[in-house]
């Protein structure tokens, strides 16, 4: 569980660095595609096709979000029915298994809830945030580069 609780602190960890630099990178990337479009004719479409794969990758991680998120859900709830089960167990009169059993049932509970928690507000969250500014990015270049081409530069 603490190896699962770790995996969903690097991918909310990504998830801060994808959005880190799509912010920086937004102002600045429409313009240099800007001039970028008017020193070399014909290189819309592969704009286009990367605008396009960056908002697929956006979707993609929103959809590995949701199914983490959602397998989560089911752990956590498989595991309550579970630690009910063992509680059950040690008010048996015949009950035989140690008390460790009991303390680690609670442990997987408290564990899985805590990521869950995490996963819903930050990877959920920060996956939601990446589509928003990756829509805004594609906005913004393609606003940006419309008709843009400075005297200078033709």
């Amino acid at each position: 569980l603490p190896g699962l609780v770790q995996e969903l602190n690097e991918h909310a960890k990504h998830l801060r660095g994808i959005d880190d630099r799509i912010t920086t990178t937004q102002a600045v990337v429409p313009k240099a595609l800007g001039k970028l479009k008017c020193q070399i004719p014909g290189r819309e479409k592969d704009v286009e096709g990367s605008l396009d794969q960056l908002t697929k990758d956006a979707s993609v991680i929103q959809e590995l979000v949701t199914n983490i998120t959602e397998r989560l859900h089911e752990s956590l709830n498989e595991a309550m029915s579970f630690n009910d089960l063992m509680h059950r167990q040690f008010e048996y009169k015949g009950n035989r298994l140690p008390d460790e059993i009991s303390e680690f049932s609670g442990t997987v509970v408290s564990n899985l809830h805590r990521a869950e928690n995490m996963a819903k507000k930050e990877m959920v969250t920060g996956a939601k945030d990446l589509i928003r500014l990756t829509d805004q990015v594609k906005t913004m270049i393609r606003a940006s580069s419309a008709g843009f081409c400075p005297a200078s530069l033709s």
